[in-house]
């Protein structure tokens, strides 16, 4: 029940961002809308980032060392468009759709490059080191779906066709990406993603799978957008995870949990065995003649 639950209240807070941001791109300027869109962005990290608002980065990695990656779930624009680009491909082409399975992430190679690509566009800003790289790098989630908007709603001052073309090519990157690979974008290219992923291992709250309680029936990992859930081992790779929830709503055995315990199997399957001691053989023991048997070592040595 607590699975449904918090499934349910990452998508009111899911979909309440995505209609309020969206709502104050398209409203008509004015001093009101303004200070509310300001206001708005000012909870989605990364504007702020760019503006070097400290408080902000500090709020939302304190909150990821506590929850884990719930800003991911719940805040980012970019990917509130994948979860809808996911969700519409099982409900246009259910036949097309396949569950999703365990797959390995980024190297930390491609992390830690990915990481130093957020610090320089935090400090030097979204558009020394931005826009040169996109679409295909999210450096900035919001102020990417803002230029959608604009793309899509063309104004007078956002008619430029190199922004708009930029734009659409980003628009059918993401929701391509949405529809087939789940959350794979959010892992695997986008920075603010890979500085989150290092600091969520180390949340205090973490999906935690009761391995007694499990049937492995699967249910689990066919949901898991972010392909970072083993059911066949019990494991869930925090640093990919972006606390979707779907896991915990779609378990039947109760074996999911988003608890501050790890739990520990109460019959360990792998258990330390001493090893037998071995006793000294004698030949006369089993039979054996010993001057026939240092006879036949002999007549192996000379035969060879």
């Amino acid at each position: 029940m607590i699975g449904k639950t918090l499934r349910f209240a990452r998508i009111v807070v899911q979909a309440a961002v995505m209609l309020a941001l969206t709502a104050l791109l398209l409203a008509t300027p004015t001093a009101v809308v303004a200070d509310l869109s300001d206001t708005l962005r000012g909870w989605m990290l990364f504007p702020l980032a760019f503006g070097g608002m400290l408080l902000a980065v500090a709020f939302w990695a304190g909150v990821t060392l506590l929850l884990g990656r719930v800003y991911c779930s719940t805040m980012c624009p970019v990917g509130t468009l994948q979860d809808v680009a996911a969700r519409l491909r099982r409900m246009v082409w259910p036949r097309s759709w396949h569950p999703y399975r365990y797959s390995a992430g980024a190297p930390w190679s491609v992390r830690s490059a990915l990481i130093v690509l957020l610090v320089m566009t935090a400090g030097l800003g979204a558009a020394a080191t931005g826009w040169a790289l996109m679409p295909f790098i999210q450096i900035s989630p919001t102020d990417s779906y803002e230029h959608i908007v604009y793309a899509v709603t063309p104004r007078e001052h956002h008619t430029a066709l190199r922004l708009m073309v930029a734009a659409g090519v980003n628009l059918v990157f993401i929701v391509a990406m949405g529809m087939w690979r789940g959350r794979e974008l959010c892992n695997k290219l986008c920075p603010l993603g890979a500085g989150l992923g290092a600091l969520s291992p180390m949340a205090l709250m973490q999906i935690d799978i009761d391995t007694d309680r499990c049937t492995h029936c699967r249910r689990c990992e066919d949901v898991c957008k972010a392909q970072c859930l083993d059911s066949g081992i019990g494991t869930v790779d925090a640093a990919r995870c972006v606390r979707c929830f779907d896991c915990l709503a779609v378990c039947r055995d109760e074996a999911i949990h988003f608890t501050t315990r790890r739990h520990r199997l109460s019959i360990p399957m792998l258990q330390k065995i001493e090893k037998p001691a071995t006793a000294m053989v004698r030949p006369e023991d089993v039979g054996l003649d010993a001057k026939a048997l240092k006879k036949s070592k002999i007549n192996n040595i000379i035969r060879k």
